[in-house]
């Protein structure tokens, strides 16, 4: 007896849903398996046996990592206000440029390319809490890096020319180095200015950056979380 549900036809190339290799091939007459839903941490999921899917693509950004003395001081600063959601502190990283989805052959030239940026290793300081609004509402607290040194600058510029060599389009926006430590939806101005405050010209930190790495991003429920896919010291 024929085994109720959808059969593929060894061979053919799979259709809807399990284009993306989330679903096992069913083999001719065989009983059709549940769904597989990736599961965290990682970010993909694919079937040994299945011949056919979606080449991967990956949510990249190149960043600065953050000791681990410099991340526990920025999570205790913590106020549990109700409309911010302050980062886990794994989370903490200093954003040189966002490149969004890119595909495999893509990530390796980009790869390569990153291997040839170079610059003096410098120090960076961790200075005071700032807010970014959007239409004078509060998105993103942030700690800053003072005015950022010199070489944090020709890094970010030497990375957009990697990206370049590889062929893709660099992030052309502005360069305002800053640490994101909070998302802020359904605050007001008014509720968090106090904290702000308190914490605008505080002193949280130096470290030396020695490197840099590529991230990629997974969208999921409870916010961005992050994969570390390659560091690359000067």
């Amino acid at each position: 007896m024929r085994a109720n549900g959808p059969t593929v036809k060894s061979g053919s190339p799979p259709s809807g849903h399990d284009r993306f290799g989330l679903v096992p091939r069913l083999r001719e007459g065989s009983a059709p398996r549940a769904a597989i839903t990736p599961s965290l941490p990682s970010p993909y999921h694919f079937i040994p046996d299945y011949p056919y899917f979606m080449l991967p693509s990956k949510r990249l950004f190149v960043g600065v990592e953050l000791p681990a003395s410099c991340k526990t001081t920025l999570h205790s600063l913590d106020p549990h206000l109700s409309g911010l959601r302050w980062l886990p502190a794994e989370q903490f990283h200093l954003t040189l440029s966002f490149l969004g989805n890119v595909d495999s052959p893509a990530e390796d030239q980009l790869r390569e390319a990153f291997q040839k940026v170079r610059v003096p290793p410098f120090f960076l300081p961790v200075y005071g809490l700032g807010v970014f609004s959007v239409r004078g509402q509060p998105s993103i607290v942030w700690a800053g890096v003072g005015k950022g040194h010199p070489h944090l600058f020709t890094l970010h510029r030497r990375i957009q020319d990697a990206i370049f060599r590889a062929g893709l389009e660099p992030d052309l926006k502005p360069f305002h180095p800053h640490i994101t430590v909070g998302r802020a939806k359904g605050i007001s101005q008014q509720a968090l200015q106090p904290f702000i405050r308190r914490f605008a010209e505080a002193d949280l930190g130096l470290f030396e950056v020695k490197g840099f790495a590529l991230y990629s991003s997974v969208l999921s429920p409870v916010g961005a979380i992050h994969y570390l896919e390659m560091r690359q010291d000067f």
